[in-house]
């Protein structure tokens, strides 16, 4: 059986240490790991392993906006990420 690796990128970490109800999007959750959420690396991740009852299992790294953008910039794509960035900023109805 095969996961999903899913990365959210986001301005505010609270929503997701205050419940699970944002996992409902994705289906009934069956099992996840760990059970309450948790941030790790000095506070700026949440990693949440969840199997669905109808879905494979996606583990998901949720990281702040800003240490993301800081990791891009520092990486040799970050050129390609501004120029996607800048092309969704001008293009809100684009699919991404």
């Amino acid at each position: 059986m095969s996961d999903y690796d899913i990365e959210l990128s986001v301005r505010d970490l609270q929503p997701f240490l205050d419940g699970d109800k944002w996992m409902e999007t994705f289906g009934e959750v069956m099992v996840r790991e760990p059970y309450k959420p948790q941030l790790f690396d000095d506070g700026r991740v949440i990693w949440r392993l969840v199997m669905f009852k109808d879905a494979p299992r996606i583990d998901f790294h949720i990281q702040l906006h800003e240490d993301v953008e800081k990791e891009i910039h520092a990486s040799e794509f970050g050129g390609w990420y501004i120029g996607m960035q800048n092309y969704w900023q001008t293009n809100p109805g684009a699919v991404g």
